[in-house]
């Protein structure tokens, strides 16, 4: 910097300025240890079940798939992410996988029944952005109704399958 004047870094060793801040980091989270249960807010015939299976390939602990209350629009052109108020880092967790910013749970309450949430820290609110799709890391398959699940990779050899 001009006149020789000390420089802050971060932690990676690039320079702060007025317009660049520390970002701070997370502490890991164990997936194992919390719970995630995925709303079909797509439109998409069986794609909270879908998804509830891809996921699992990704270590999530998964409840049964479920549908939103009925104020909840059934066509959301983008999947949310909502958390409990005291499991912010679990919902980061899970908000990364879809590429979207988690959100607080509403003051209201979970967007899906009580029933349905008893249990989870996160709800997936599926949109039609990712209905179709396979999570990244995971092996795209099609089952009835066209809808993508995760599978593990495919054997060496080939395989024929029954009528």
């Amino acid at each position: 910097l001009a006149g020789g004047a000390p420089v802050e870094t971060n932690a990676a060793g690039e320079v702060i300025t007025a317009t660049t801040a520390a970002v701070p980091t997370t502490a890991a989270v164990t997936r194992g240890l919390y719970k995630v249960v995925v709303a079909n807010a797509s439109g998409v015939n069986k794609a909270a079940a879908a998804m509830t299976e891809n996921m699992k390939k990704l270590n999530f602990v998964m409840l049964p798939p479920t549908n939103p209350l009925a104020d909840y629009p059934k066509k959301s052109p983008v999947t949310r992410v909502f958390y409990d108020v005291s499991s912010a880092a679990q919902g980061q967790d899970v908000a990364t996988v879809f590429n979207v910013a988690p959100e607080v749970m509403p003051a209201t309450g979970p967007p899906i029944s009580a029933e349905s949430f008893a249990g989870a820290n996160v709800v997936v609110m599926l949109g039609i952005d990712w209905a179709s799709k396979a999570l990244p890391g995971t092996v795209p398959t099609t089952v009835a109704g066209g809808v993508p699940v995760s599978i593990p990779a495919a054997p060496t050899t080939p395989t024929t399958a029954a009528a």
